[in-house]
């Protein structure tokens, strides 16, 4: 997929049909919107496929205060729009002059000008231009002048454990933040990757016998505080664990929140103890990559009277992770 930022000489000859988003996730509904692109392609025999987002969300350039912590890095958003069928991603470095656009010259400046588009595919609940005053309606008109047709597209609602709702990166990040992991995976189509660096930890989990590798996420969301059963890839560079490779999956228990067992005031860790030996620890995994997909939660983090009855309890979680994940592997993964 040909990947490029959208700077002030870019301008696309060849038409396409187009859908604008921050695509945070990839998840089941922007697949339903890329699905609805690949049909309008082939009724009007336009080839290309474009997506176009935002490095960063757009919020951070008005309100870094209030700008979300992300679901999938822009690596793995490639990755993922390739795979559902984009055929190249506009990237917007600086959003700010046209989240300032009036809807209209946003239409004729920015999408007809630049992007030459035959159609463009979007949600129900699209807005743009000027204070979002756009609709998918004012796109649908402006379409009609500036020669593009605008569709509009029912994002897809799931059953869940909390209820039926319509699927959406806000609601997937409130999943996360509240540690309904198999609810993530199910709105994602696939778990929950988080990825970082491995630093090295304090040697705890050595010392009782459950040695973990650390990361430190400082852009994705981090589940909420507990232990967890998933699956772990190693790999030599953040590209190269954006890129889901269910032949280096490894079996593994995560345990997120403070270290309160050994002595309070400890920042939060993000660890990950892996449950057999393989190949992958033979070179060690500091300085290496590493991501967490989160499977299942296994219970909320609590304080042990010794390191004893830690190690009681961390066995038993192993052995339950195992069950989970023998049944899990592969019926999770539809990338």
């Amino acid at each position: 997929m040909k990947v490029f930022k959208v700077d002030e000489s870019f301008q696309s000859k060849a038409k396409s049909i187009l859908t604008i988003g921050n695509f945070d996730g990839i998840h089941r509904g922007h697949r339903h919107i890329i699905n609805k692109c690949l049909e309008a392609a082939k009724e009007l025999g336009t080839e290309k496929i474009t997506a176009v987002t935002f490095e960063p969300h757009p919020v951070y350039l008005l309100k870094p205060e209030k700008a979300p912590k992300i679901i999938t890095p822009l690596e793995m958003k490639v990755n993922l729009l390739e795979k559902a069928g984009v055929d190249e991603l506009a990237v917007i470095t600086d959003s700010t002059k046209l989240l300032n656009m009036p809807p209209e010259e946003f239409a004729k400046d920015f999408l007809a000008g630049r992007f030459n588009p035959a159609a463009i595919v979007e949600g129900c609940d699209f807005r743009f231009g000027y204070s979002r005053s756009g609709d998918i309606e004012t796109l649908k008109k402006l379409g009609e002048v500036h020669g593009f047709k605008a569709c509009c597209e029912e994002l897809a609602e799931l059953e869940f454990s909390v209820g039926r709702r319509r699927v959406s990166s806000s609601l997937i990040r409130d999943f996360l933040e509240n540690g309904f992991v198999e609810d993530a995976a199910s709105a994602l189509w696939r778990p929950y990757r988080l990825i970082g660096e491995v630093v090295r930890g304090r040697g705890i989990g050595r010392q009782i016998g459950f040695p973990t590798a650390n990361i430190n996420p400082k852009i994705q969301i981090r589940p909420s505080d507990g232990v967890y059963a998933g699956f772990v890839q190693i790999g030599e560079s953040r590209e190269e664990v954006c890129r889901i490779d269910k032949q280096k999956l490894e079996p593994a228990v995560y345990s997120i929140g403070r270290a309160r067992t050994f002595e309070d005031g400890n920042p939060t860790l993000t660890e990950a103890h892996l449950l057999r030996e393989s190949k992958t620890l033979e070179k060690g995994l500091v300085g290496r990559w590493m991501a967490m997909d989160f499977i299942a939660k296994l219970r909320e983090q609590r304080v042990f009277p010794d390191k004893d009855k830690l190690s009681e309890q961390i066995s038993l979680d192993c052995r339950q992770a195992e069950s989970i994940l023998t049944e899990k592997k592969m019926s999770l993964y539809n990338d």
